[in-house]
């Protein structure tokens, strides 16, 4: 093996230095990758056996090149000759060809023997390269990264080969890598392996299979913008979480107006890219979108706007056809467009002509003032008395302000005191609201007991801009009016003014605890 020929050369050569010939023959084997380091150097061996770097090119000259002649080392020839029966081949491979060979044994660091192979006149065309197809780097042999050998005349070829591979996924967002070979001669015989295992090896490449036969492979590059990552821009102007299923749904939908040679990736293999995305984040059930919003098209705006506008979170075909219509959108890209959006639903359940589209947003995790919102609501359609009504709403709404919490801040003096201290009050007398504020939790605000709720309810404060105003302080007592011009002008906090409910004069109603 190399090793041990190196060292037998050396020993037949060098018989007048045998005080550090050991030491020498060590250096010798470590600069030409046979050592420990992981990308060894003049200096680097330096280092490690304490010699100068300019003593150790001597050594590696005086001990060895100027001594060695065409044969010497035969083992090196054999290596050479398993690199050019390729154009380009795995270093790991070549690795594992000199192991099983017995050409090699134990760490061998590629940088160095390849080093050796080129100084002795062979593989002068080759050179090592990154999986980006760039020459290797000291940073690519440090963190052990997978390269190839490639010969110099091929290389353009090889990087013209891949660009084309990165560039059919945009088609319909991701590709399969079958059809990419059928469409393709170039792919054929051993190129198919090849091609392939760099396009899987790429850090930037996202890769799914859909049975076991490997070849059978989904990819896309997510540094290259395509049509799956653009509809997933789209969705993030109606929301930025969403079920997985429902948004793998729509996605689908959304690439698969286009008619194309190539297939179209299922559901399935859209929803397995999800989960796996460097732009997505999964949680539960919902995927959190997390990339830059893209621009809706004129068509996908009208349709967004119609929902907005009034108000609607699901339609039917016909009557955003008309819209559509009106808004002067041809026949042909209406029909393709509602049924083919990336933030519209088709839900199929009612049976044929009977479709309902359904915004995204819908399909949301629901946040807290959703959840205490619907419950109001159901409180109200509910057939009860009314001070059974009144009673569950007053419960409710204590929840919504003070639920899993110890302590709170008054929204009129700003202290902070224990729950069972506070009160909910609404900021308009509870009388006076419309069945809709009753329905909205923002109606209400904490308001303690030792003063503020009392003075709030009777009028002696308001919210003006935002802030505490007094008012009727000539009724009150010295005492009193030095406790509500303490608060006069303070701001409230953001949280209290959402709702815009406050009047002036503002009464409140205390729920009761």
């Amino acid at each position: 093996m190399l090793r041990n020929q190196i060292q037998q050369f050396m020993k037949k050569v060098n018989t007048r230095y045998l005080a550090t010939l050991e030491r020498d023959i060590l250096i010798v084997q470590t600069y030409f990758g046979l050592g420990t380091q992981t990308y060894p150097t003049y200096d680097s061996v330096s280092e490690e056996f304490g010699v100068s770097r300019q003593r150790i090119q001597q050594i590696i000259a005086n001990r060895f090149f100027n001594r060695i002649q065409d044969g010497d080392l035969n083992i090196i020839k054999m290596m050479s000759e398993l690199i050019e029966q390729h154009e380009v081949v795995y270093v790991d491979d070549v690795l594992e060809q000199l192991h099983k060979q017995g050409l090699v044994n134990g760490q061998v660091h590629i940088r160095g023997l390849f080093r050796l192979i080129q100084r002795l006149g062979h593989c002068q065309n080759y050179n090592l390269y990154n999986l980006g197809l760039t020459q290797a780097s000291e940073m690519d042999y440090l963190q052990n990264e997978k390269l190839l050998f490639i010969k110099n005349e091929i290389h353009p070829e090889v990087v013209e080969k891949k660009r084309i591979l990165k560039s059919l996924p945009g088609i319909h967002g991701m590709v399969n890598f079958l059809d990419v070979v059928s469409m393709n001669s170039w792919l054929q015989g051993n190129n198919m392996s090849l091609y392939q295992s760099l396009i899987v090896n790429d850090k930037s490449a996202k890769v799914f299979y859909e049975s076991i036969d490997k070849n059978n492979m989904w990819y896309l590059f997510e540094e290259r913008s395509n049509v799956l990552m653009n509809a997933l821009g789209k969705v993030l102007n109606i929301t930025d979480k969403v079920q997985t299923d429902i948004l793998a749904n729509t996605v689908h939908s959304d690439i698969s107006k286009r008619s194309l040679q190539k297939r179209i990736p299922s559901v399935a293999i859209i929803k397995d890219y999800l989960m796996n995305s460097s732009y997505v984040e999964i949680e539960g059930e919902y995927a959190t979108i997390v990339m830059e919003k893209r621009e809706l098209t004129a068509i996908e705006q009208d349709i967004y706007d119609y929902f907005k506008n009034n108000n609607k979170t699901n339609g039917s075909f016909s009557e955003l056809n008309v819209y559509l219509e009106k808004m002067g959108h041809e026949e042909a890209y209406r029909k393709q467009k509602l049924y083919h959006c990336p933030f519209l639903y088709v839900d199929k359940s009612r049976g044929r002509g009977n479709y309902q589209l359904i915004l995204i947003d819908q399909f949301s995790p629901k946040d807290r003032y959703q959840i205490y919102r619907e419950k109001l609501e159901s409180i109200l359609e509910t057939d009860v008395t009314r001070e059974v009504k009144q009673r569950q709403e007053q419960s409710l709404l204590r929840d919504w302000l003070f639920k899993d919490k110890v302590t709170e801040e008054c929204a009129i003096c700003g202290r902070t005191f224990s729950c069972h201290s506070l009160v909910a009050a609404h900021k308009k007398k509870r009388a006076n609201c419309t069945e809709e504020e009753r329905k909205d939790p923002y109606i209400v605000m904490p308001a303690c007991v030792f003063g503020c709720d009392h003075l709030y309810e009777n009028g002696y404060f308001e919210v003006h801009s935002g802030h505490i105003h007094t008012r009727k302080t000539e009724y009150l007592t010295d005492a009193e009016r030095e406790y509500v011009e303490r608060w006069a002008n303070r701001a409230v906090d953001s949280r209290w003014l959402r709702g815009s409910y406050f009047s002036n004069p503002c009464p409140v109603t205390r729920v009761s605890q």
